[in-house]
């Protein structure tokens, strides 16, 4: 990914008026360990972080409604993330091969 290549950063913080991530943005950054997503963000699209294999921690935004199909898939490093209650839809394999051992989302009604 364009970030991966120009910014030394390892932890990954955005413009608080982005609204979407989009599909495959930062796709195998293998650099990024930490991602802090701004309260603004209301979906994460599909693959926006697949194959981020430094990757151990993300922080969810109250006010983030959907996580797409596969964007965090083979981030295996990925032991922590803090889900908002106002998390409702999951895609397919958001996080297969991911080191995620506990998940609490109890308002979620969609998954796949």
């Amino acid at each position: 990914c364009l970030y991966c290549v120009f910014s030394p950063k390892r932890e990954l913080s955005f413009n608080p008026i982005i609204n979407k991530i989009g599909y495959g943005v930062f796709h195998s950054c293998d650099k990024l360990s930490a991602v802090t997503i701004p309260a603004t963000v209301k979906k994460i699209g599909e693959y926006a972080f697949c194959c981020c294999s430094g990757l151990e921690e993300v922080i969810l935004p109250e006010g983030l409604i959907e996580i797409s199909k596969a964007a965090f898939q083979d981030c295996s490093n990925l032991k922590r993330i803090v889900f908002p209650d106002s998390l409702t839809a999951l895609g397919e394999y958001v996080f297969k091969n991911t080191a995620i051992s506990n998940i609490s989302m109890p308002n979620v009604t969609t998954i796949g």
